[in-house]
């Protein structure tokens, strides 16, 4: 669960960046959790479910003003980050029914740069 926890403190970085101050604080509390906890949490919904989850939500909200090249940088970094864990966890067959759509919308949406 090593590296699960670094790329969740990663990207507890950049959702503070983002202005993402509510899943910031969800995903850092993750990380005091024990492993089977986190283990847990990392397969929600919270995670990976639909309205509402941790990707969903950064499509929509940004409470920090920014301007447009730098929001368009981070939410890459993120959707890089998203990538990541959820091929991860994919690797390590701990997912959500929704892992894998994510993981395949973000690398898509990476590709073509949006």
């Amino acid at each position: 669960m090593k590296e699960e926890r670094e790329i969740v403190s990663e990207i507890i970085v950049v959702l503070r960046n983002l202005g993402e101050e509510r899943f910031a604080v969800l995903l850092e509390d993750s990380l005091e959790f024990g492993d089977e906890d986190f283990r847990e949490y990392l397969v929600s919904n919270t995670m990976w479910g639909g309205s509402g989850s941790l990707p969903d939500q950064q499509l929509f909200s940004n409470g920090k003003e920014l301007n447009e090249e730098m929001k368009k940088e981070l939410r890459s970094d993120f959707r890089k980050l998203i990538i990541k864990l959820g091929t991860l966890q994919i690797k390590n067959n701990m997912t959500n029914p929704r892992t894998g759509m994510w993981v395949s919308a973000y690398t898509d949406w990476e590709r073509n740069g949006l």
